[in-house]
């Protein structure tokens, strides 16, 4: 082949690798904690600590990437690390049980983590033009939607273990095909040196570096961990319509986002990038505490504007602040904070909080056997073109939507029965037989409702006084999603408060820096 028709390939090859790369991740990323709180019914908790299991896994995940590629190619470790991988995989989305999947989950994290270096640095090598890598690694996000998607539209859209399965399956993929990709030997490993490189921790005794440092750890905590943590619950839980898809709208906010970034940066600078990054996602946990489908969209919609200008911002920062000698020590010490400490912490904090603001009812009684209660879904958002989104209805089966329309007409369907958001006895006196289509039984309803108006008001309520609003039935079969979002508002608010007032740009830093030789040149003069 000659060496213009391998420059032409290496894009497009490198492209899949990517895509590939980032569907796995895709495949359980927001879906992992909500099948675990909704399906698995674990604790708050539990369900933070198995949100938290990739990352406590990516701690140790360099020790692997570090021996591994001393001794072999970059593209046979990559395959080696994601055929074990697709195997835990496998093995997670087999179990139920708090203990075995949480094992399993920090596996994924110690032996997946590594492979993104390792991906990058394949992409590095051997991208025709390194300028350009940002339109491979494009390709990731693009390859993050897709599974969402596919995952919505044919693997139960998170409600189900499939979700692990569909990540297995890309893995082994991109295990088989990383096989194909050009070859990226080890780096000789230089003689150790008597004089160890100088550390990010040395920085510390910089207020710049010091300030910068503890405003991203208490952002940090407060972001990704804790959003990816609770997100697709809260979702669920409000019945919001295509909710695994939904979450799609962050991904497509941070291709906008992300190359809108260095344009903010050159020209406001990169304080102010920081600054403008928190406050989206204080911006954004304050449409979350609202339970209207618009305020939803508008919080999903800010993950670009969060991510890109907090994350990427932050490392962009960090490279300027660095003496040259230490900027990889910086990186990576920043890595730790956002990607390490702060995803654990967010984790674990989400788990904590859904635990302390639990609903209030989750299941009822009829005819003696208990039941989950039904979802009173948004009326806005249910004839509106989101629903849309809820993509497994256009590929069910003639058999499947039979199925499906039969459960339907024997669910309770509680927003055909409310009259402006409310339902109370005169609007169930209209309730007919559930034997008659698109009816349900009286019976059934007015069980259900005054089972969760006494609940809510701590005190038995009589059929004749049922009086319930959709915001009060939310309350009560949801967790108090106001209160656990208002905790990483309050983190976000303290990080923005502290860095505009302590925090400073680069340039600034640099411009006092060069001053100082100007002033003492006279002296020595």
């Amino acid at each position: 082949m000659s060496e213009s028709k391998s420059v032409a390939l290496a894009y497009p090859r490198l492209c899949l690798a990517y895509f590939l790369q980032f569907a796995v991740w895709g495949s359980y990323g927001f879906a992992l904690t909500g099948y675990a709180l909704n399906v698995l019914k674990f604790s708050g908790p539990q369900m933070g600590w198995v949100g938290a299991a990739i990352p406590i896994g990516a701690l140790f995940a360099p020790l692997v990437g570090r021996i591994a590629d001393r001794f072999l190619s970059a593209q046979y470790v990559l395959s080696i690390l994601q055929f074990i991988c697709a195997g835990l995989l496998i093995y997670a989305g087999s179990q139920t049980a708090f203990t075995p999947m949480m094992v399993a989950l920090v596996l994924v994290g110690i032996f997946y983590m590594p492979t993104i270096p390792l991906i990058n640095s394949i992409v590095f090598e051997h991208v025709p033009n390194k300028d350009n890598a940002p339109r491979v690694f494009m390709f990731g996000t693009i390859g993050w939607i897709v599974i969402v998607l596919v995952i919505q539209a044919f693997f139960g859209a998170g409600n189900t273990a499939q979700f692990f399965y569909v990540g297995a399956a890309c893995s082994l993929i991109l295990a088989v095909y990383a096989l194909t990709l050009p070859n990226t030997p080890p780096k000789a490993v230089e003689a150790t040196s008597t004089e160890k490189a100088p550390s990010a921790w040395s920085l510390m005794s910089q207020p710049q570096f010091l300030c910068f440092s503890v405003a991203i750890l208490i952002a940090g905590i407060a972001a990704c961990g804790l959003f990816f943590g609770t997100c697709f619950a809260m979702l669920g839980q409000r019945g919001y319509p295509g909710g695994l898809a939904l979450t799609t709208l962050n991904q497509f906010s941070e291709v906008l986002f992300m190359a809108l970034l260095p344009i903010f940066a050159s020209r406001v600078g990169l304080k102010n990038v920081i600054l403008i990054g928190i406050a989206a996602w204080l911006a954004r946990y304050v449409c979350f505490m609202e339970s209207a489908f618009e305020f939803a969209l508008i919080g999903l919609l800010l993950h670009g504007l969060c991510y890109s200008f907090l994350y990427a911002g932050s490392y962009m920062y960090g490279d300027k602040i660095a003496p040259e000698a230490m900027k990889a020590s910086v990186q990576s010490f920043i890595g730790m904070i956002l990607l390490g400490v702060g995803q654990i912490g967010g984790y674990l904090l989400a788990g904590y909080l859904v635990e302390w603001y639990p609903p209030a009812i989750t299941e009822y009684t009829v005819a003696e056997t208990t039941v989950a209660l039904p979802a009173w879904t948004d009326p806005a958002a249910a004839n509106s073109a989101w629903n849309k989104l809820d993509l497994a209805q256009y590929v069910q089966s003639a058999e499947e939507k039979a199925a499906a329309a039969k459960a339907a007409e024997a669910n309770v369907d509680l927003a055909s029965i409310a009259k402006d958001g409310k339902i109370t006895a005169a609007e169930l006196a209209d309730v007919v037989s559930a034997d008659k289509s698109n009816t349900i039984a009286k019976d059934t309803v007015t069980s259900l409702l005054t089972q969760v108006q006494s609940k809510l008001a701590g005190k038995d309520v009589k059929a004749e006084e049922i009086s319930i609003t959709r915001q009060e039935y939310l309350q009560a079969q949801t967790n108090d999603w106001k209160k656990i979002f208002m905790v990483p508002a309050i983190m976000m608010a303290a990080a923005f408060i502290f860095f505009l007032l302590f925090g400073k740009n680069p340039t600034e830093e640099k411009k006092e820096d060069e001053a100082q030789p100007e002033e003492a040149q006279p002296a020595e003069a």
